[in-house]
């Protein structure tokens, strides 16, 4: 039975149908396909030169495949190419979001209209949560701190016993940093040494030198700090440390620690904090505390 031409309906020869394909096309149908896939992949590359494509261009390429009679198959390889535009686009969006994540976060804090503004270009870019999943830490974070800000401060199941109307606030893993001191001399000794035995000598005269007192900062202790609506507390393998809230005289934000100072404190403590977002969240706590 004789195979017909799915395009145009003309009979194929017999060359034509030596090779199996879903779509049976005879020779000037094939030449016009690849001229509508040529046309097709041209706009495909203008759309792609910012490497970036809108929804309006998404929607032109959709129209132009329809309106040109191209399959799937037809397009596989420009299929491709979109496809790697698609993600290139994406991971543009997600740029944007983050940038705008970065600026309205600032200061620290994240206020209604701020985060408005993020649900809004959010909607705009067609983001899902799965994808904007990273920087859901940095949005609770914003979010906590702007609750503390507000006077809003988180109640926490601490381990530790609390007093009779104590409530814990926060509590993070640290490690606890003290000073220490060593004792060492410089200079050296005068006089003379006379043998007066085998292996045994006598020195006359003395030793003129200098006494240094070195101090250095040492990790005593690992355990858990605790901020409570009375005090400080540091939970320690070996030890436990409290300041009062009422004796606490300043506050010190390093880096990656944090000291506190209270009245007649011989030697500083330093608490050196594992999760160093957290040290800001410790200041703006005692901050609301103690005022």
């Amino acid at each position: 039975m004789a195979q017909k031409c799915t395009d145009c309906g003309k009979e194929l020869s017999f060359w034509s149908r030596l090779f199996p394909s879903d779509r049976k096309l005879c020779p000037g149908c094939k030449n016009a396909r690849r001229e509508k896939i040529k046309q097709y992949v041209s706009k495909l590359n203008e759309f792609g030169t910012d490497r970036y494509l809108t929804p309006q261009e998404e929607r032109e390429l959709a129209a132009l495949q329809q309106s040109l009679g191209l399959s799937d198959e037809d397009l596989k390889e420009a299929k491709r190419t979109l496809a790697n535009l698609r993600q290139l686009t994406k991971n543009f969006d997600l740029a944007r979001y983050e940038e705008k994540l970065r600026q309205v976060g600032e200061d620290g804090y994240l206020e209604p209209e701020e985060e408005a503004e993020l649900n809004t270009l959010k909607e705009e870019l067609d983001l899902t949560d799965e994808e904007i999943a990273p920087t859901c830490g940095q949005l609770v974070r914003l979010k906590r701190l702007t609750a503390i800000k507000n006077g809003q401060l988180p109640v926490l199941a601490a381990d530790i016993l609390l007093k009779k109307g104590e409530l814990c606030h926060f509590e993070v893993s640290c490690d606890l940093v003290e000073e220490r001191s060593r004792t060492r001399y410089i200079g050296g000794s005068q006089g003379v040494s006379f043998r007066i035995a085998k292996g045994v000598y006598y020195r006359v005269g003395g030793f003129k030198g200098e006494r240094v007192v070195d101090t250095y900062k040492q990790v005593t202790d690992s355990g858990t700090l605790y901020i409570t609506n009375k005090r400080v507390v540091f939970a320690g393998t070996k030890k436990n440390v409290t300041y009062p809230l009422h004796k606490i005289v300043n506050f010190i934000k390093y880096q990656d620690a944090v000291q506190f100072q209270k009245e007649n404190e011989a030697r500083p403590k330093y608490f050196l904090v594992k999760e160093q977002d957290s040290i800001d969240e410790i200041g703006l706590i005692l901050a609301r505390l103690v005022s």
